[in-house]
């Protein structure tokens, strides 16, 4: 009987340590989907592409600050490049259950991008004490 339970046992943190993997953030050419974070959350889209040997970005998102805490919620974006990194932040959304939409076209004269970050931000009305954390990445696929 105890060998059955200890088998169980084994099973479960098996399982357990699968689900918790299963939770990193995930890697594509295109991200779609939402993302939740400090401040509050974010859905759309945003992909990497290569045209004429430039890399680009195309931003759709919506932020959402679905938080009753007096910050405002935002989105942003870190392109990782040998080097030097670029980051890009949304508008803010203040106030709760306020949306802001964040439509942007990023051209990069290479193809030096290797992957870009997306973070959730926590942040003061006036862009102070950011906090962010990094959710999804989306992967150069061609580099």
């Amino acid at each position: 009987m105890k060998s059955k339970l200890m088998k169980l046992g084994g099973a479960a943190a098996a399982a357990c340590a699968i689900a918790v993997l299963s939770a990193t953030p995930a890697s594509a050419a295109t991200w779609n989907g939402s993302i939740n974070g400090p401040g509050g959350g974010a859905g759309g889209s945003v992909k990497l592409t290569k045209e004429s040997g430039s890399t680009s970005a195309v931003v759709r998102v919506t932020i959402i600050d679905t938080k009753k805490d007096g910050y405002c919620a935002a989105m942003r974006i870190i392109f990782d490049k040998p080097f030097t990194d670029y980051s890009y932040d949304s508008p803010k959304a203040c106030g709760h259950q306020v949306g802001k939409t964040w439509n942007k076209d990023i051209l990069y004269g290479s193809n030096s991008v290797r992957r870009a970050k997306l973070q959730m931000c926590r942040v003061h009305s006036d862009g102070s004490g950011r906090h962010c954390e990094t959710k999804a990445y989306v992967e150069n696929t061609w580099a």
